[in-house]
């Protein structure tokens, strides 16, 4: 029988350089983004959003009258995610 995945893979370390190291990937996040051309008042989930930062730039393109839900299952980056979120409005 296979083991469940670990989710120990959450430390102040990585969630504080996450957003440095992901940039590649935060990118293209954005090309994808730019593909989907949201719209003000559009809701959008993004699951496994880290730090929140994609989800951001998702939020500013649907606009105050838009949804957007972000999901983490690392507890210190769902933290910088919130934060985020807060300085943000």
């Amino acid at each position: 029988m296979s083991k469940a995945p670990s989710l120990q893979l959450d430390s102040a370390t990585l969630a504080d350089e996450y957003d440095r190291l992901g940039i590649r990937q935060f990118n293209h996040g954005l090309q994808l983004l730019d593909a989907l051309d949201l719209r003000e008042r559009e809701r959008v989930l993004d699951i496994g959003c880290g730090t929140g930062r994609l989800t951001e730039s998702a939020a500013q393109r649907v606009g105050a009258h838009g949804e957007v839900l972000g999901i983490a299952t690392a507890r210190r980056r769902r933290c910088r995610m919130r934060r985020r979120t807060r300085e943000s409005r």
